[in-house]
C-alpha cells in the first residue's frame, strides 16, 4: 500500500484534536492517538486506536490493517536529542 504525497498532505491537513477532557486525542486519517495523564496513577498514557470507523480505504492494506511505518531510525534520533540535546542548541 502506497499513497501519493498529495494524498498524504490531504489526510494530514484534515487532522484534528478530539478535545475529550479525560482522554484527548489527535486524529489523523481516522486513526486516533490519545495522549493523557492517567488521573489515578499519574502516568502518561499513549494509545493508538484504529477502530474509529473513519480510516479511509486507501490507508488500509490488503490485509485490512493500517501498517505502521518503521520509525526505529527516528526513535534513535529522538533518543539522542533527549540524551544530548539538539545540535547547536544552548543549554
Amino acid at each position: 500500500m502506497q499513497i501519493t504525497t498529495e494524498r498524504a498532505r490531504e489526510l494530514n491537513s484534515a487532522a484534528y484534536l478530539e478535545q475529550d477532557p479525560i482522554t484527548p486525542a489527535t486524529v489523523v486519517a481516522g486513526v486516533a492517538v490519545h495522549a493523557y495523564v492517567d488521573p489515578e496513577d499519574g502516568q502518561v498514557v499513549v494509545s493508538v486506536h484504529l477502530d474509529t470507523g473513519d480510516v479511509p480505504d486507501d490507508v488500509v492494506s490488503a490485509e485490512e490493517t493500517v501498517p505502521p511505518a518503521d520509525h526505529r531510525q527516528r526513535c534513535r534520533r529522538l533518543q539522542r536529542v533527549l540524551t544530548h540535546g539538539l545540535p547547536g542548541a544552548r543549554g
